[in-house]
Parts: structure tokens; C-alpha cells; sequence
């Protein structure tokens, strides 16, 4: 139900209406269509389509649409509208280079905060690593976000986690479009291990280190991959 501001009125358990908002909704459905793939690069986003296939009104679309530009997942082109922003490799390396910077700096931190649960940490490595190894890649990629939030979950300085989970998720779009390579299971399970490592020892700069490893290595690998095989609108 949706009441004339344009947010959703729902009840759970019994307790008074909560209000949860439309754009939020529709926001994070889109990006999540746009991050896994589902919304092809380069591929129209109609307000009115989307808003019938939501189930809802244009206007929580459009503001969803602009969040997403902000984002930089869309983008609006004349005459057209918006559209789910193309990748490139201009866009790859701009991200890995920037993602380099600041995760390397948030783990560092992190390491000498003691902000990472070890415990946590010593599992998701160990399952992860098992995932590549079995090239379960679906499980892979999963363990592997769970890994890299962990690493940089440093709420003492929200801005630089804030700035870490963006890079991040930016990066995932391309890993979905590029699945990993059987070659290279072994090397990520030594390069996160490393990283893992690192942490677990308490060294602040050889997790930093190690960071900045992965990433030249993830940057490297993915410039070599073909994005365009099942995306060919994709420049």
C-alpha cells in the first residue's frame, strides 16, 4: 500500500505501520539488476516500462535513476533517456586504480585498529579458498565480496568505508561480466591468502601491501578478458 508521499506502508509482527520508502526499493532492485548483469551495459531503462514491471509510479522510478547516475551504474543520454552505463577497460582501470588507494589505506587502518574479527576472517578465507579451488565460481565470487567487506569494515571512519564498499561494488560489475579463469584459482587463493595472513600476524603494511598486490593482479587479469562476447553493445 502506498500512501500520497510516495512510500510504502507495510506492518510486521503485529507492530504499528512502518514505513519503508519506494525509491529505496526500486533503487536498490536496479542496482542490484545492474551490478549482477541482468541490466546489459548500454541497454535502455524506459521509466515507464520499468515502472509497470515494478509495480509502481514513475516518479520513485526517475528518483531511483537519479541515484543511480550519481553512482555512475546510469547514465541519461539525449533523446534517449537513461540508459545502464557502458563499461570499458578507461572505467576498469580508473576503478582498480582508485580501489588500490583506498583499500589498501582501509585495511592498514582496520589491521591497526584490530576493527577485523579474526575468527570471522579464518573462515571466510578457508571457505572461499575451497570455492575456487572446486571452480564453484557463484560461491567464489560470494565468499569473495564477504571477504573484501570484512577487510575494510572500519566503522570508526565512516567516510573511508563508505568510499571502500563503493569502489567495491563498482568492481563487482566487471567481475560478473568476467568470470574468473580456471588458471587463476590458485593464484587468487595465494593472493587473498597472503592478505588473510597479514591480518591475522597483526602487519598493518604487509596487509597493505598484499592489498595492492591483489588488486594489480585483478587489474592485470581483467583488462585480458572478453567483455564483449556476451555483451556485444559494450564498446
Amino acid at each position: 500500500m502506498h500512501s500520497p508521499d510516495g512510500r510504502r506502508r507495510s506492518k510486521k509482527n503485529g507492530d504499528p505501520a512502518s514505513v519503508v520508502s519506494v525509491v529505496d526499493t526500486v533503487h536498490a532492485k536496479l542496482r542490484n539488476e545492474i551490478l549482477q548483469g541482468q541490466q546489459r551495459p548500454g541497454s535502455p531503462l524506459s521509466v515507464s516500462s520499468t515502472a509497470a514491471r515494478l509495480e509502481v509510479s514513475a516518479v520513485p522510478v526517475r528518483e531511483a535513476l537519479r541515484r543511480l547516475e550519481g553512482e555512475r551504474l546510469v547514465k541519461f543520454e539525449a533523446n534517449v533517456g537513461a540508459i545502464v552505463a557502458p563499461i570499458s577497460f578507461e572505467d576498469l582501470r580508473d576503478v582498480y586504480e582508485t580501489r588500490k588507494i583506498v583499500e589498501a589505506a582501509a585495511v592498514k587502518i582496520a589491521v591497526e585498529t584490530n576493527a577485523i574479527s579474526h575468527s570471522r576472517l579464518r573462515g571466510v578465507i578457508a571457505r572461499m579458498s575451497e570455492a575456487y579451488i572446486q571452480l564453484d565460481h557463484d560461491a567464489a565470487y560470494l565468499l569473495h565480496r564477504e571477504f573484501h567487506h570484512l577487510i575494510v569494515d572500519i566503522q570508526a571512519q565512516p567516510r573511508l568505508h563508505a568510499m571502500a564498499l563503493s569502489l567495491l561494488e563498482a568492481s563487482d560489475r566487471y567481475l560478473r561480466l568476467a568470470p574468473g579463469l580456471p588458471d587463476e584459482a590458485s593464484v587468487l587463493v595465494e593472493l587473498h591468502t597472503a592478505i588473510s595472513d597479514a591480518i591475522l600476524a597483526s602487519d598493518a603494511q604487509a596487509a597493505h601491501d598484499a592489498v595492492v598486490r591483489n588488486m594489480n593482479y585483478s587489474l592485470d587479469r581483467l583488462e585480458f578478458r572478453n567483455f564483449t562476447h556476451n555483451f556485444p553493445s559494450v564498446p
